[in-house]
């Protein structure tokens, strides 16, 4: 769970999931929370020209932060509890997490204005630059792209596709070999909302590294099975259930990562 808070509740997270095909029928659930809490729930302002009851909307969107922040072929999904995420299906990684409204309605499909795009609307809890979302375990995290847009080697990473029922959204992609399947979420209590990334992990071919947040000028601290991330006033805590056996979450710089071993599956929360 992710979750940038004051003070973070202890409760479990429990949830259901849809998974494509190729994912096991039985989960024995780990959980990568990443927790923006939010106090107060935000009551999501509706928008005539975005549909309300289907979970995402796809586009190029930009987000806050690290100089640019662009996903260009980007999807705002709504996770429930008034937050949505962004994720970037060029580069496989969460652009950013956000409570409050959806996304604005600039551009040519939206208002016939030229040379915009909409942006996220909202107050963004957590995000990453512009970087792959995943890298081989010893990799910088550096897009080795010429230019900013476009997808990366299929040998690296490749976006799959992604399954639709009601209000879920799951995600799939390949990254050097591995099938991984996804489903993001938040999960409420106490007043609280984090964010959650629910996981289907196939056989790891290579060791593997995911790159789950980046707090600018922020100073991460690990105790083993969460890292609290510190910049300025705001605290961002990241915490995994049910990671496999040799999985590591990791604190580095103002980064939270969690490292993956060969051999490496099965199904966990972030």
């Amino acid at each position: 769970m992710i979750m940038t808070m004051s003070e973070m509740s202890t409760n479990p997270v429990r949830r259901s999931f849809v998974w494509p095909r190729w994912a096991s029928s039985v989960l024995s659930v780990t959980s990568l929370v990443l927790a923006s809490v939010t106090l107060n729930a935000q009551e999501t302002k509706k928008n005539p020209l975005l549909q309300e009851d289907f979970p995402f909307q796809g586009a190029c969107i930009s987000a806050t932060g690290y100089v640019k922040n662009v996903a260009m072929k980007g999807l705002a999904v709504r996770v429930g509890n008034g937050e949505s995420i962004l994720f970037d299906t060029e580069l496989l990684r969460y652009a950013a997490g956000w409570s409050g409204s959806y996304i604005t309605t600039f551009g040519v499909a939206f208002d016939g204005g030229h040379g915009g795009h909409p942006k996220i609307d909202g107050d963004q809890k957590f995000g990453t630059p512009m970087v792959p979302g995943w890298v081989l375990t010893g990799e910088a995290f550096k897009d080795p792209r010429a230019e900013p847009y476009g997808a990366l080697p299929a040998s690296v990473q490749r976006w799959d596709g992604l399954y639709v029922s009601g209000m879920d959204t799951v995600f799939t992609y390949t990254v050097a070999g591995t099938k991984i399947a996804e489903q993001p979420g938040s999960v409420a209590a106490d007043g609280q909302v984090g964010f959650v990334r629910s996981f289907e992990l196939g056989k790891v071919a290579k060791a593997i590294t995911l790159l789950v947040a980046d707090v600018e000028g922020g100073l991460a601290k690990s105790d083993g099975s969460s890292v609290t991330v510190t910049s300025g006033d705001k605290v961002t805590v990241v915490t995994a259930t049910g990671l496999p056996k040799g999985a590591s979450l990791k604190a580095e710089g103002g980064r939270v990562l969690v490292n993956f071993v060969k051999g490496n599956k099965g199904a966990f929360n972030i």
